[in-house]
C-alpha cells in the first residue's frame, strides 16, 4: 500500500509552479549589461521580433514622421532600463545619448507614444520579453538565468506600469 498524499496530475503542475523560483530580470537591466549593450539588445530584438509584426507604414505625428520600429525602440530601451513615464522619456531624450540616437532628429509626441504603446501593446511586450532573455542567457545573469515565462512577466509589468503612470499622470 502506497503512504502519503497522491496528487492529481493538474494539482502536481500546480505544486509544481508554485514551489518553483521566480527569477525576474532587474528593475533595469544596465546592472546587468552597459548601456552600449543594453542598446545593442533592443535593437536587435526589435529587428527579430518587432518589425515582422509592426506595419511598414510611416507613424505621423505632430512633431513629424517616425517609422513603428523607431518608436517600438525608444520605448523598448526606456522600459528595459527601468523608466516607465512617457513625459519623463521625452524630457530625458535631450540629456541621454542612447535615447537621443533612437529617436534622432526629435522626438516624437507624447500623445504618438501613448497612442504607439495602446496600439502596439502584444509587440512591444514580445520584444522587452526578449531584450531580457537575451541580456539574461548571451550575456550571463549574475545569478540563476529568468525563464522565458519570468521575462514574459517581467515585460508586461514594464508596459503595465508605464500606461498606469501615464493615467495617474493626465488624472492629476
Amino acid at each position: 500500500m502506497k503512504t502519503g498524499k497522491v496528487h492529481s496530475q493538474p494539482t502536481k503542475r500546480l505544486l509544481a509552479r508554485t514551489v518553483a523560483p521566480v527569477l525576474m530580470p532587474p528593475e533595469d537591466l544596465r546592472q546587468w549589461l552597459p548601456e552600449t549593450e543594453v542598446l545593442r539588445c533592443v535593437i536587435a530584438a526589435v529587428a527579430e521580433v518587432g518589425t515582422p509584426r509592426l506595419p511598414a507604414l510611416p507613424w505621423p505625428d505632430t512633431e513629424g514622421i517616425f517609422t513603428h520600429g523607431t518608436l517600438c525602440s525608444l520605448l523598448a530601451y526606456y522600459y528595459a532600463t527601468g523608466r516607465s513615464g512617457t513625459e519623463d522619456m521625452l524630457a530625458s531624450v535631450r540629456r541621454e545619448a542612447a535615447l537621443g540616437y533612437l529617436c534622432v532628429p526629435h522626438p516624437p509626441s507624447a500623445t504618438a507614444v501613448r497612442r504607439f504603446r495602446r496600439r502596439h501593446r502584444p509587440t512591444l511586450i514580445a520584444v522587452l520579453a526578449q531584450i531580457a532573455e537575451t541580456a539574461a542567457s548571451e550575456h550571463g545573469a549574475p545569478t540563476a538565468t529568468p525563464s522565458p515565462a519570468d521575462c514574459q512577466r517581467w515585460a508586461e509589468d514594464r508596459v503595465e506600469r508605464a500606461a498606469l503612470e501615464d493615467a495617474v499622470a493626465a488624472d492629476v
